[in-house]
């Protein structure tokens, strides 16, 4: 599905002027709400200046983009009633509404042979600018500006930086436990609001471009270093980014809160 949305977002970008689709403006300094009449299942933008966060894991009606100065884009989104929906993206440093209000009618409704797919391919994309710039980055040593230890295992953060149109962090995951760490799926998050007030509070995964290779096992006194290439991204001050490593055959897991103050 996902290579086929990408196909999609491909197609719609290289004829947005054959038709008109609802426009939505976005900036870097901004949250921009879009919501849906249902649930989000599954979202793509076509470049990389736009960002469109939403929870695949639990799906919310809620949206957040956000934009960098370039090229006009598309972002498609297919919601949980088999609903698909086009936008026009365009970014804007003024915006004139901080929310949409998705109708129903305006989305098209999928057929059953556009939505079922007999076999799932799994596309592993890897740009060699992404792997040189890691490689670069993770040479020097540097201080833990942040971290937090979970059953005996440290997720720190050694640097944040912005490079062109991306967000780079440079992550370090330490084992102080005593017996090996088996790293599995590493989450980044977007928090907004009260987490004890659910109607404020809102939460939205973000999806790096890439993230470095990690020893398959981490063991006893031994640390590991890695990068994470994002789409450019600024946090508001409200807002709370999070990276979450949860184990593979356990229920361990560690999970940091980032310092607004690091994203300068």
């Amino acid at each position: 599905m996902k290579t086929l949305l990408a196909l999609w977002a491909f197609f719609l970008t290289t004829n947005m002027n054959a038709q008109e689709y609802p426009k939505l403006f976005g900036n870097n300094s901004e949250n921009v709400a879009v919501v849906f009449p249902e649930p989000i299942r599954q979202a793509i933008v076509g470049n990389d200046n736009f960002a469109f966060g939403y929870s695949p894991e639990k799906p919310q009606r809620v949206g957040l983009l956000k934009a960098q100065p370039g090229m006009d884009s598309n972002l498609i989104v297919i919601t949980t009633d088999n609903r698909l929906y086009t936008f026009h993206l365009k970014y804007a440093d003024s915006l004139q509404a901080w929310n949409y209000f998705i109708e129903a009618n305006s989305g098209k409704t999928l057929k059953a042979k556009d939505t079922i797919i007999k076999k799932e391919v799994k596309v592993k994309f890897k740009d060699p600018k992404f792997e040189y710039m890691a490689t670069h980055l993770l040479k020097p040593e540097y201080k833990s500006l942040q971290s937090r230890t979970s059953n005996d295992i440290r997720l720190g953060i050694n640097k944040v930086l912005y490079y062109s149109d991306y967000l780079i962090l440079i992550l370090e995951l330490e084992n102080k436990s005593g017996i090996i760490f088996e790293p599995g799926k590493l989450r980044l998050f977007s928090e907004l609001g009260n987490k004890r007030k659910k109607a404020s509070y809102q939460k939205v995964t973000l999806d790096p471009l890439y993230i470095s290779k990690v020893d398959k096992t981490v063991l006893s006194g031994q640390k590991e270093r890695f990068a994470v290439i994002l789409p450019k991204y600024i946090p508001d001050n409200s807002e709370r980014i999070s990276v979450q490593i949860q184990e593979k055959t356990t229920s361990r897991n560690v999970r940091l809160k980032i310092r607004r103050s690091l994203f300068k």
